[in-house]
């Protein structure tokens, strides 16, 4: 007679697969890359389990709401380490706060690429969940195949694997285009060198809305960056506006920390902003509102990102539901100086 899911033991699932309790153990709880046991064995441990019906008890003993702690690691990207790392992080603290959960964050960096070098392993007996952000393709394929047993939540990715919470990018640089194309026919662009999945389907949604509203983009009018920060942007400014009668009268900028060097070398010029040329930031920043003039931006809601993928640990914890959940949070559009709303 086959077993109820609740009565299913890892030593079943061991005598199933002619393995030892002990590999099972090892893997079911996250730490078999640790110890070198074969992806093809993980992946034969994790289907069994599955079919069985298997079911981990590490939550029920551990729960968050038995103790109060919830252990998350986050893994950041190196080079995201700017306002929108602040952002997510003081709101995650805050909602933590507000479930009077333990703030228990540990906090990892990791090179782009990179991921499956210098991530540790996610062992339930250290974490109870698993925040990830930035992922490249290689970065994402290395977690959606790490069949991990704590869940796992991708920010700023779409994933039909794992939790994932993002923007729709595409909408986002619909809109863009959508608000440009109220004013303006000519429009610029200042684009990241090494922009992941999340700029190239914001930049494709405003380029196909700019072709469908009648708003020019020429090659000329596009700067590709090579870094973000001040100097860039002053270097930015000069190749699309200097000297040139033929030129946009707005720009949608995707490296925030190039704007401030762009309102600079705008003023050197004798550009007004946002007379002569008005100025869409992609990512909104504090800083923002105190340029002169402040920057008009279309914000990444990355606090709503830290409450959702809260919210999907908790899920995860307390209903014992492992079912990849995806979640769309809208971009919402802050107008200031640089491209008023009326």
């Amino acid at each position: 007679m086959r077993k109820a899911a609740s009565q299913v033991s890892m030593k079943d699932i061991a005598e199933k697969l002619n393995l030892s309790p002990v590999t099972v153990s090892v893997v079911l709880n996250g730490r078999g890359d640790s110890v070198r046991i074969s992806r093809k064995t993980q992946a034969r441990i994790f289907e069994a389990a599955q079919e069985m019906g298997y079911q981990s008890t590490s939550y029920a003993k551990h729960g968050a709401s038995e103790t109060g702690r919830l252990p998350i690691a986050v893994f950041w990207r190196i080079d995201h380490m700017n306002g929108y790392f602040c952002d997510f992080l003081t709101q995650l603290y805050r909602a933590l706060a507000d479930r009077s959960l333990e703030n228990r964050i540990m906090l990892f960096t990791y090179q782009p690429g990179r991921l499956n070098e210098q991530m540790p392993p996610l062992s339930a007996a250290d974490y109870k969940g698993a925040m990830i952000e930035g992922t490249t393709e290689n970065d994402q394929r290395y977690v959606e195949n790490l069949h991990s047993a704590i869940p796992v939540v991708l920010i700023g990715r779409e994933s039909q694997k794992v939790h994932c919470v993002s923007t729709n990018n595409y909408l986002a640089g619909e809109l863009c285009a959508e608000m440009i194309g109220r004013r303006h026919t000519r429009a610029g662009m200042v684009l990241p060198q090494n922009g992941g999945k999340a700029f190239q389907l914001m930049d494709i949604g405003f380029r196909t809305a700019c072709e469908t509203n009648r708003i020019q983009i020429k090659p000329e009018w596009i700067y590709t960056a090579a870094s973000d920060g001040f100097s860039e942007g002053e270097t930015a400014i000069l190749q699309l506006m200097g000297h040139k009668e033929d030129r946009p009268t707005v720009l949608l900028v995707m490296c925030v920390h190039m704007v401030e060097g762009m309102l600079h070398k705008c003023r050197e010029m004798g550009i007004s902003v946002p007379e002569d040329l008005e100025i869409i930031a992609i990512g909104d920043t504090e800083r923002f509102a105190y340029l002169q003039p402040s920057v008009s931006a279309m914000q990444i809601p990355v606090g709503d990102y830290a409450v959702a993928a809260l919210e999907m640990i908790l899920l995860f914890i307390d209903k014992n539901i492992d079912l990849p959940v995806k979640k769309e949070q809208n971009p919402r559009f802050v107008f200031r100086a640089s491209f008023p709303e009326t």
